[in-house]
């Protein structure tokens, strides 16, 4: 048992780094592609309908890979929350067997969902979520721009896409995190 313990509590550190490595590789993705961008737009070389297409493309390409970084962040959350409740098991098999030694765990020994899921507040997914949002946002803003070539139509329609963007995912991670408890709830056994 000491050994499952263990090699669960190692899951749950590879786990939670895979998440950072992830939302560090998006951040250094977004920020390669947008310097490559801002160069690209100020050489000489290409039209400013052509730097546009290109950004188009790019923003776009950025916003998939961060919605995959957000999706990637709600299933590590789940993981976490499941190996969390096994270790609670594991704890609680240890204090029922030798009862003296619950004065000296600290951590819980109740397998229901964790905070992981029960508090919506991952650090990590809140990030990808406001650079998902900017990038979903600039990318709008462009292609207004691309059809309506005014400035103030643009940041509008930016402004609103950022707002709508963040309602969708914030709603779509309370529904994953909602369903993700439920499951918890129905193997809780103390």
């Amino acid at each position: 048992m000491l050994a499952e313990y263990e090699q669960i509590n190692e899951d749950i550190r590879t786990i939670r780094a895979e998440g950072l490595n992830r939302l560090n590789f998006f951040i250094t993705i977004t920020s390669a592609i947008l310097g490559a961008l801002i160069v690209f737009s100020e050489s000489s070389v290409a039209s400013a309908l052509t730097v546009q297409l290109v950004s188009i493309g790019a923003l776009s390409f950025l916003t998939l890979l961060g919605l995959s970084t957000f999706q990637f962040t709600i299933k590590r959350d789940k993981n976490v929350d499941y190996n969390l409740r096994a270790l609670a098991r594991i704890r609680r098999y240890f204090v029922s067997k030798h009862p003296y030694i619950r004065k000296h765990i600290s951590l819980s020994l109740r397998d229901g969902p964790t905070p992981f899921v029960t508090k919506n507040e991952s650090g990590i997914r809140g990030l990808a979520q406001s650079i998902i949002c900017t990038i979903h946002a600039l990318n709008v803003g462009l292609i207004t721009y691309l059809y309506v070539a005014n400035a103030g139509w643009s940041i509008g329609a930016g402004v609103i896409t950022f707002l709508v963007t963040w309602m969708f995912l914030e709603m779509r991670a309370r529904a994953k995190y909602r369903e993700i408890e439920e499951e918890a709830k129905k193997y809780q056994q103390f």
